[in-house]
């Protein structure tokens, strides 16, 4: 049986989490990384309740989508870190 996973929490967010100016990339990067954490919660949710319904079959089928939409998280993390550098890097 699948243990139900709840909301990731805790985990800093590298596309978000810089200070300083934001070139237009990195907002609109910004932007996406906040939409895919809103859908990752969001499908981590409702495969949560097929679990708890012991429909695993559905449930496993979210949860692959909900480890994509992590790594298309990641993945645009490293856009971010990359656009800052181009920018002159991260200002502390």
């Amino acid at each position: 049986m699948l243990a139900a996973r709840g909301p990731r929490q805790g985990k800093s967010d590298p596309v978000l989490g810089h200070d300083g100016g934001m070139t237009s990339s990195a907002a609109e990067l910004s932007s996406l990384a906040s939409t895919l954490d809103e859908l990752t919660r969001r499908i981590t949710a409702i495969a949560d309740a097929y679990v708890a319904a012991d429909h695993e079959e559905l449930a496993l089928e979210l949860y692959a989508a909900e480890r994509a939409l992590v790594g298309a998280h990641r993945r645009l993390a490293r856009v971010g870190e990359a656009d800052r550098r181009l920018a002159g890097g991260h200002r502390r």
